[in-house]
């Protein structure tokens, strides 16, 4: 099986550790609640699990909801992607609910026919959608998933009612009912909709209608529908939800990840600072976060300009910036923006640099040992030599790796006195 899939199968029992709460009891961080709701419409309990973003009960902020049909198999890979996102700056936190089914003969009752599409999508839109709508603080970003005949469901749901929910993701299944297509494309939508479906290639019985659907929506497509499809050529039947859980939210909120530029000329021929200002604005507005250049693309900006050996850009990114930058390795980073100075001989501006990096930093051998390289090259070798030893001295504590380097810095700077 694919690395994905291990990966989040890994995920999936780590969250079925997570804290349950009954019906009766309120939100606490990163709790799934599981709930019962009794269905006029179904003619039966449904039981749901829901999970809460890790600080809903410490703002008052509005979230977004996933909601996933066969909440008894992906509703915990909705869970980790969520986790996984916010950590990796993917997308905004939002609440995940898992519409369970119990068993297959209730599966093909619920999503069997086109009578039974219209049953749950009125079960969706008059009864769970209120219900959690009701008792938890969410926005009207809904976005919903399905595999196989609840993929169906799901898109007819788009294509009939495409107001109910922001974004539709779909996993090996696809429509290609001609009249309601016709109906749906003349449709004027408010506001722009999310279509993403998928397939694997051994589902060789989707072939044709993949290849229909995706050639309809590319003639006759509604204004606002943003969509795509695409083919996993390295999943299998039963792997392709869960990459298309991912793949859904990740195109879906696309302008919510951080900027990222393959080279200086790209940051160039997107606009420059201000299409970053921009960007960031726009961004903040929609998704109420901050309107600050995100630390991703500064850092992205700072190596690119490393990596090209552009001075101008690396000394102008800094400045704008003003030098606090996080990276993957805080030390290592700010050593290597030290020595980025140092290599272009800004000999005040590199002591600068590791000086204040050192306010922040103060238990560092590695910038210890970059503000000697400084030192030296000002020839204030007093300086330089308490430096290094001072670098030595931290790294015997905690033992570092750099230790032999900064003895060799010392001896060095010695022998040549």
């Amino acid at each position: 099986m694919n690395y994905l899939y291990n990966v989040f199968t890994v995920m999936v029992l780590i969250f079925s550790q997570t804290t349950v709460l009954s019906q009766g009891n309120m939100a606490k961080n990163n709790a799934i609640i599981n709930l019962t709701i009794h269905s006029t419409v179904l003619q039966r309990d449904q039981h749901i699990q829901v999970y809460l973003p890790e600080d809903y009960s410490t703002t008052s902020r509005s979230y977004p909801v996933l909601y996933i049909l066969d909440g008894q198999h992906y509703f915990y890979y909705g869970v980790a992607f969520q986790q996984t996102s916010k950590w990796r700056y993917r997308s905004p936190e939002f609440i995940v609910a898992g519409i369970t089914t119990k068993n297959k003969q209730l599966r093909r009752l619920d999503f069997g026919s086109e009578l039974r599409f219209l049953k749950y999508r009125d079960f969706l839109e008059k009864e769970l959608l209120p219900h959690i709508e009701k008792n938890y603080r969410v926005s009207d970003d809904r976005m919903i998933f399905g595999w196989q005949s609840p993929g169906y469901c799901v898109i007819q749901v788009l294509l009939e009612r495409p107001e109910l929910f922001s974004a539709y993701f779909v996993a090996s299944a696809a429509s290609v009912d001609s009249i309601k297509f016709e109906q749906f494309a003349r449709r004027s939508l408010n506001s722009e909709k999310f279509l993403y479906f998928a397939r694997s290639p051994d589902e060789t019985w989707l072939t044709k209608v993949f290849t229909k659907s995706t050639a309809l929506l590319q003639k006759k497509a509604p204004k606002n529908l943003r969509w795509k499809s695409e083919l996993f050529v390295e999943e299998d039947h039963w792997s392709t939800p869960y990459r298309t859980i991912y793949r859904g939210l990740t195109e879906y909120y696309y302008d919510y990840q951080p900027l990222l530029f393959e080279s200086l000329q790209d940051y160039e021929n997107a606009g420059g600072i201000q299409h970053l200002i921009n960007h960031y604005q726009r961004r903040g507005e929609k998704y109420n976060v901050s309107h600050e250049i995100h630390p991703s693309t500064i850092f992205n900006l700072l190596s690119l300009s490393m990596r090209a050996d552009n001075y101008e850009s690396f000394d102008f990114f800094m400045t704008y910036f003003t030098g606090e930058i996080p990276g993957l390795y805080p030390v290592r980073w700010h050593h290597r923006y030290g020595q980025f100075y140092l290599k272009h001989e800004k000999l005040q501006k590199a002591q600068s640099f590791f000086k204040e990096a050192l306010q922040a930093m103060p238990n560092s051998p590695l910038l210890y040992a970059g503000l000697g390289d400084v030192y030296q090259k000002l020839g204030e070798k007093q300086q330089a030599e308490e430096a290094y030893q001072k670098a030595i001295d931290l790294a015997q504590k905690i033992e570092d790796p750099g230790l032999e380097n900064y003895k060799d810095k010392l001896i060095k700077l010695k022998t040549n006195e």
